[in-house]
């Protein structure tokens, strides 16, 4: 949806508004996978907006796209992502002091 207004107003204007590229940025970042529905399209899509906003000069780093894509994970593999990061952080805590 965010994607067509964006042509839209490319074709109106010619150029991207700030506007249509920071709507393109919050659909990315609120995108959610969806169980049921084959993953490599919906990725592709994420991956299409990262290019786009990209093109915009609102790129997004790696690790950015990273967390957006663990974010976007369907609430079955989140619970298991989360479970390895609390194990990890149980047995290496975080701490203000230099690395060992």
């Amino acid at each position: 949806m965010v994607h067509d207004k964006y042509q839209q107003l490319e074709v109106l204007y010619g150029v991207v508004g700030s506007m249509a590229t920071f709507n393109l940025w919050v659909s990315l970042a609120n995108t959610k996978l969806q169980e049921g529905s084959p993953f490599l399209p919906q990725l592709q899509h994420m991956l299409d907006a990262r290019n786009t906003l990209g093109e915009n000069g609102m790129a997004i780093s790696d690790m950015q796209m990273s967390f957006i894509l663990l974010d976007a994970l369907p609430p079955s593999l989140q619970h298991h992502h989360r479970h390895d990061t609390r194990s990890r952080s149980a047995i290496h805590p975080l701490s203000s002091g230099p690395h060992q």
